[in-house]
């Protein structure tokens, strides 16, 4: 399940794989569509919340990136 944040180049494409089908699931690929990133990426994160880095799971602190 993916997609780009925001229109990038001509064609917007959203992939949804296999228990990508969801309600859900593609209304989150959707927002990232229309450029909504993810609220933990936001650039102003750290005035709002405390991201505890050492419970991220390994592989996934790319999402934490701001």
């Amino acid at each position: 399940c993916c997609s780009a944040v925001g229109r990038v180049g001509g064609r917007q494409e959203v992939f949804l794989g296999y228990g990508c089908h969801g309600f859900g699931t593609i209304l989150h690929e959707l927002g990232h569509v229309i450029g909504f990133w993810h609220e933990q990426m936001r650039p102003d994160r750290d005035d709002y919340v405390e991201v505890l880095h050492q419970n991220i799971v390994e592989g996934e602190k790319h999402n934490f990136a701001k």
